[in-house]
């Protein structure tokens, strides 16, 4: 029905433009904002929804009626700001609506990726039916490693719609993101700069756009490495002295609590702090890095979403970050045995080093993931696959912005200062430990290996002896392009959905689902509504047939452990 489409498209406007309302909210206050930036203004929303899912969920479901009013409140504040002429004279509002329009077409989803109806989809369905228990990572693998997307997915569930808007946060973090960067562009265009932060930002635009424009396949992992590019830009922005650095700090940290939530082994990039710090003592003082960070409500707000990631884990597995061995507390009822997180953590490393695909598993697993016995079998399955296929595409942008930046000066590369050194220094540190532990493309290696080539690209590319007026015509029409390239991958995959599955946008463009995509919803609620009667009766045949895993209860909570 044409009817669908109506509302999909209504409530997709009503929750993207809730989150802006939301971000506005939180940076009302002066100690909370930015310079304009609608971006920046959309993430901070998303990580106030985010903090409110993962508090809220520890005591209410998020039921469509509870959803409802709370979108109400980030709409109807943003036509407050819209009252009070927050948008008059400016462009990005344009260029943000824009976005929404051009980018629609990646949400009309049919076939989803195999892991959203196996644990992503699931996850998200629960909190909108229950309060969050303790041990639900007892239940499968995958509900032991949630990511904030799902927290934020349950709020979305809404009348009418139901939760076919649960690929909307994945579109909207592409949007806003997508945003800074044009943002930055532009801004750049006024001042007549073409620099290496300049092309950075184009050619990371261009990259987003182009390689991740299937939005079904985005899981919980490209999400976060879209973020990671933006990351690089604003250190790269403090490092090169290009901006002020107390604002620019409170993005970093606004963007690393964003990242660290949707995948927990990004706990990593808290060295990026750690980095930013010894760059404030080195130009400044020792005191002037209490008040950047102490007097800094991002840096609260940083603590509070990792104390709640920390502690959701923890109630999901008895792990503080699953599955990190020397994190996990093996003597409470609900805890993951330690002898299964070593299992998990080894199977991790048997798939992203190929050593497992759905059809093939290698004789011993144990010896092959230690040391480098497992590279010739990884280059074979995987580089020989997936990371040639990448290389070969980022060559080909490479190759595309070379031919309309031409010709060049002969000068030599503009050198950069000792702090971009040791930034590139820790890139390629944690591309070394991407390669040595989980050498997937998914698990990070995106970001950082397409970073690496962009840093070495713009330094390159910022030698151009264009005209600024004909560089600025130039990112233009790159910008179009990888727009329209955009949009023709994803008429090509409608098309084909269409040709194989009957797919028709017009009269249902909600992804494919079916009743079996609702048996874990069952299980679970029988579990539950059948508690009483099971926890007293434990040889009664329909209890034992469907208690595993085991379910108790404390203070309220439901507790679900195996024996």
């Amino acid at each position: 029905m044409i009817l669908n489409l109506f509302f999909f498209i209504l409530f997709y406007f009503f929750v993207s433009l809730s989150i802006l309302g939301f971000g506005f909210l939180l940076t009302s206050n002066k100690k909370l904002n930015f310079s304009y930036s609608l971006g920046y203004k959309g993430l901070a929303g998303i990580l106030l929804i985010s903090l409110y899912s993962y508090i809220t969920s520890l005591f209410i479901s998020h039921s469509e009626f509870h959803n409802l009013i709370l979108l109400l409140i980030g709409f109807i504040f943003l036509l407050v700001k819209l009252k009070n002429n927050v948008f008059k004279n400016n462009n990005e509002i344009k260029f943000y609506f824009f976005f929404k329009i051009i980018f629609f077409l990646g949400i009309c989803i049919f076939k989803t990726h195999d892991d959203f109806y196996y644990y992503h989809f699931q996850f998200s369905h629960i909190l909108t039916q229950y309060k969050i228990p303790f041990g639900i990572g007892s239940f499968d693998l995958g509900y032991r490693t949630p990511s904030s997307l799902f927290y934020i997915n349950s709020l979305f569930y809404l009348p009418i719609i139901n939760f076919y808007s649960f690929h909307f946060i994945v579109l909207i973090i592409f949007l806003f993101s997508n945003l800074i960067f044009l943002r930055e562009i532009t801004d750049r265009f006024k001042r007549r700069e073409f620099n290496f932060l300049s092309f950075y930002s184009l050619i990371s635009l261009i990259f987003i756009i182009t390689f991740f424009p299937r939005f079904a396949e985005h899981g919980t992992d490209l999400s976060a490495q879209i973020l990671i590019l933006l990351l690089f830009l604003e250190i790269f922005k403090i490092i090169l002295n290009e901006i002020k650095i107390r604002e620019q700090l409170s993005k970093v940290l606004l963007l690393i609590s964003l990242i660290i939530g949707f995948k927990a082994f990004y706990v990593l990039y808290f060295i990026f702090i750690f980095f930013i710090a010894i760059f404030i003592m080195k130009i400044k003082n020792f005191g002037i890095l209490k008040i950047y960070f102490f007097k800094n409500f991002y840096f609260y707000f940083f603590l509070i979403k990792v104390s709640l990631i920390f502690f959701h884990s923890f109630m999901n597995t008895g792990c503080l970050i699953y599955p990190v061995t020397f994190l996990c507390f093996e003597n409470f009822i609900w805890s993951i045995k330690i002898n299964e997180v070593n299992e998990l953590n080894n199977w991790y490393q048997l798939w992203s080093k190929g050593g497992a695909t759905p059809n093939y598993r290698v004789e011993n697993p144990e010896v092959f993931i230690k040391n480098l016995n497992w590279v010739s079998t990884w280059i074979k399955v995987y580089f020989f696959n997936k990371i040639l296929d990448f290389l070969l595409g980022i060559i080909f942008l490479a190759v595309i912005c070379l031919l309309f930046f031409y010709p060049f000066r002969k000068e030599k590369i503009i050198k950069k200062n000792f702090f971009f050194t040791i930034l590139i220094i820790i890139l390629l540190l944690l591309l070394l430990e991407w390669f040595l532990n989980h050498p997937a493309l998914r698990y990070g290696g995106y970001s950082l290996i397409a970073v690496l080539i962009f840093v070495f690209l713009c330094s390159f590319y910022e030698r151009s002896s264009l005209k600024k007026s004909q560089l600025k015509n130039r990112f233009i029409f790159l910008i179009i392009l990888s727009l329209f390239v955009f949009n023709l991958r994803n008429l090509s995959r409608i098309y084909q959905e269409n040709k194989k599955y009957g797919y028709n946008v017009f009269s249902s463009v909600y992804f494919d689902f079916k009743e079996n995509h609702m048996n874990f919803h069952k299980h679970y609620s029988f579990l539950i509504n059948n508690y009483d009667l099971c926890s007293k009766d434990i040889s009664n045949k329909d209890c034992k047939k469907n208690t595993s895993p085991s379910v108790n209860k404390i203070f309220g909570y439901y507790v679900f452990y195996n024996k």
